[in-house]
């Protein structure tokens, strides 16, 4: 299970228009069952994940999105 928190507290892009989603929070959540893979090669990491959500923000509005895709891909600043 994997549990995301979007929201655009700390962001230097520019916002633009969705023709067919109206958001009515800046701030959201979903969680739901992923599955996936996750891979580092040297300080590069990659993750690909696939999974059903739920979805809901601060304003009260919810809802089930039956496929959620993430792809990630970072730079690791420090080896653990």
């Amino acid at each position: 299970m994997t549990i995301t928190f979007n929201g655009t507290l700390v962001t230097n892009f520019k916002e633009f228009k969705s023709q067919n989603i109206e958001r009515k929070d800046d701030i959201s959540f979903d969680f739901g069952p992923t599955w996936g893979i996750q891979r580092a090669y040297g300080k590069m990491h990659f993750l690909f994940d696939i999974g059903s959500v739920y979805y809901f923000d601060t304003k009260g509005n919810n809802g089930f999105f039956p496929i959620m895709i993430q792809l990630n891909i970072g730079f690791n600043v420090k080896k653990w």
